[in-house]
């Protein structure tokens, strides 16, 4: 009876899979073989799939590097595994003295299941050397009271010099959209009890106000449904947003590689976005799938 089960279920699995690979044109990776191929032969902000790392000193002495189109199509396959480390080029030869000037990257990823939901929540990341300034203590103390409506308040302390994250349990995405959609970043510290937006070290521009990106769930959502149809539930998803700052390099053989990483999970799919208001505006959106059938 358990054979038949597990015979069952692994049958579901291929089928599903088989569906999946069959039903979508998968873009088409570019592949180069080392970091320094990758920075020189690129354009400045591609991204590159390396693999399943966890450590971003693992990049230096990768051999994967699977470059995403900036053009549609937007849908590409990636095996299932369980961390998934990303690449990208930040050699600007455009800049006069890139390591005179912070910048920083958003990144965005919804992960969407077909069974087995997790219970849903969002994770907020940010690497370190981030400040805050004219921070008025006395009104984030008014405001956190106000929202709360009591007098007693969470005041989240803005932590800049080391990298910190934070979970939101039971914080649904038409919350965290519309906290963005607030003028008030003392409203956000508090309704999350998290002081996650700033400003790079040495920059002058601030993720609060530059966190449109962070409103237009519903519209991600609605992508992501659109394009995949029946293969995932578009109603229930996990939440990654990160943070980065970084500063851009000239050198081919940069020993800090701009890179961030995600855990699948169980999720069949996930929305990907990356955005770098520092150039531009500059952003990247694509659907991936996980199967067991990618090259």
């Amino acid at each position: 009876m358990k054979f038949m089960l597990f015979s069952a279920t692994l049958l579901i699995s291929l089928l599903l899979n088989y569906s999946i690979t069959n039903s979508f044109t998968f873009a088409k990776f570019t592949e180069y073989h080392s970091l320094a191929d990758f920075l020189e032969k690129t354009d400045s902000g591609s991204i590159a799939f390396v693999g399943n790392y966890k450590n971003r000193k693992s990049i230096l002495t990768a051999q994967q590097f699977k470059v995403f189109s900036i053009d549609e199509p937007i849908v590409y396959s990636l095996p299932k595994s369980t961390y998934y480390m990303f690449c990208i080029n930040h050699r600007w030869q455009d800049i006069e003295d890139p390591f005179e000037v912070d910048m920083y990257i958003g990144i965005k990823v919804l992960l969407f299941y077909n069974d087995d939901i997790p219970d849903t929540f969002i994770e907020l990341i940010r690497n370190a050397k981030w400040k805050r300034e004219n921070t008025d203590i006395k009104f984030t103390k008014k405001i956190c009271a106000e929202v709360l409506g009591t007098s007693r308040y969470i005041f989240p302390r803005f932590e800049g010099n080391k990298p910190t994250s934070k979970i939101l349990y039971d914080f649904s995405w038409k919350l965290f959209s519309e906290v963005h959609k607030k003028s008030c970043l003392e409203y956000f510290d508090c309704i999350t009890g998290f002081a996650w937006h700033g400003e790079p070290q040495y920059s002058d521009r601030n993720s609060w106000d530059e966190r449109g990106i962070w409103r237009q769930l519903g519209k991600n959502r609605a992508k992501v449904k659109s394009v995949l149809g029946n293969f995932i539930n578009p109603d229930d998803f996990t939440i990654k947003a990160q943070l980065r700052k970084f500063q851009a390099t000239s050198d081919l053989d940069s020993s800090k590689p701009v890179a961030f990483r995600f855990n699948r999970g169980q999720a069949q799919a996930a929305y990907l976005e990356i955005f770098t208001p520092s150039l531009s505006d500059f952003k990247q959106r694509y659907i991936l799938i996980f199967n067991d059938q990618s090259d």
